[in-house]
C-alpha cells in the first residue's frame, strides 16, 4: 500500500499539477491546427485517465480512512472553522472528475479545464493561504524577490511542465498513428 500511495503522489505532483496547462495546450494546438494533431483523442485519454486517477485515488482514501482514521483528522476538517472549505475540496476532488463519464461534457476542452483546476482547488487554496500568510509583516523577506519566488517561478514552471508534457502526449500519438498506418499497409 506504501508503494501504490508513493506512486498516486508522483503521479499527482507531475501530472495533475499540470492537468490544466496540459489541457490549454491541446487547445492552444487545435485552435492552430484544427484536425492536424490528434488533440480530441488526447483530450478523451486525459479524461480516462482522470476517472481511473480518482477513482484510485478514492479508494485508496477510503481505506486509509478506515485504517488510520487519526492520520486523516476528518472530524476535525469537516466541522473546524473551515469546514466549507474542506468539504468544497473534497467534493470537487471526488465528484467533479466522475462527471467527465457524460462524452458530451468530457469532450469539451474548456469544462475539462475546470475538472483540471477543481481537482487542485486544495492545492491552490493551501497555496493561497501560504503566500497570504507570508506577506505579513513580520516574515517580510527584506528583498524584494517574493513575489517572484512564490508567484512566477512556480506557476512558470508548472505551464513549463504542462506544455512538455503535453506535446510529447501529442508526439506518442502522432508516432503511434504512423506506425498503424505503416502496419496497414
Amino acid at each position: 500500500m506504501d508503494i501504490l500511495s508513493k506512486c498516486i503522489k508522483i503521479i499527482d505532483v507531475n501530472i495533475i499539477t499540470c492537468l490544466v496547462p496540459i489541457i490549454i495546450t491541446f487547445l492552444v494546438i487545435e485552435g492552430f491546427y484544427p484536425n492536424r494533431f490528434q488533440t480530441k483523442k488526447a483530450l478523451k485519454i486525459t479524461c480516462n485517465f482522470l476517472i481511473v486517477f480518482t477513482i484510485i485515488n478514492s479508494i485508496i482514501f477510503g481505506i486509509g480512512l478506515l485504517d488510520q482514521p487519526k492520520r486523516y483528522a476528518i472530524y476535525n476538517r469537516s466541522t473546524g472553522p473551515y469546514a466549507f472549505a474542506y468539504w468544497l475540496m473534497l467534493s470537487t476532488t471526488i465528484i467533479a472528475p466522475l462527471t467527465l463519464f457524460i462524452r458530451k461534457l468530457s469532450s469539451k476542452f474548456w469544462y475539462v479545464i475546470l475538472v483540471a483546476f477543481s481537482l487542485k482547488l486544495g492545492f491552490f487554496f493551501e497555496h493561497f493561504v501560504i503566500i497570504l500568510t507570508s506577506f505579513h509583516r513580520d516574515n517580510l523577506i527584506t528583498n524584494n524577490n517574493y513575489i517572484l519566488e512564490y508567484l512566477v517561478l512556480p506557476i512558470g514552471l508548472i505551464c513549463i511542465q504542462g506544455i512538455l508534457i503535453a506535446l510529447t502526449f501529442l508526439c506518442i500519438l502522432e508516432v503511434f498513428k504512423h506506425y498503424l498506418s505503416k502496419r496497414n499497409i
